[in-house]
């Protein structure tokens, strides 16, 4: 299982694939397909969705009310599929990432469109 500080030192592209942050408590894949759907579900309601500088997860929803996480993506159980909902849904997605000692903002929608566009 990975560390918190093995985790936020990957870059934010690395949000871009869900399936590297599988933890070893993923047990249930029924658990799993349930977390995807209940995330998704949430998403329509995001108008935007953070990964934190620290791994943590946060949302700015559509109604101005805002939701925060305490679990790490890669680091609690069944984080991946909620990931891979998040990548899946049409909400704003952002990563933070702590870099040359200020926080940097990562808009991953552009970051996926140019992979989709390198892909073509």
């Amino acid at each position: 299982m990975a560390t918190y500080r093995e985790l936020n030192s990957r870059p934010a592209s690395a949000f871009l694939n869900a399936s590297a942050f599988h933890t070893a408590f993923d047990g249930g894949v029924d658990r799993g397909a349930e977390k995807y759907r209940e995330t998704f579900e949430l998403c329509k309601g995001f108008k935007a969705f953070h990964i934190g500088a620290y791994g943590t997860w946060s949302a700015d929803c559509k109604d101005g009310s805002f939701m925060s996480s305490y679990e790490g993506i890669g680091y609690h159980a069944y984080t991946a599929y909620l990931l891979q909902a998040v990548l899946d849904s049409d909400c704003a997605f952002f990563v933070h990432r702590l870099e040359n000692g200020g926080i940097v903002t990562y808009d991953m929608r552009a970051m996926q469109a140019d992979r989709a566009g390198c892909a073509a």
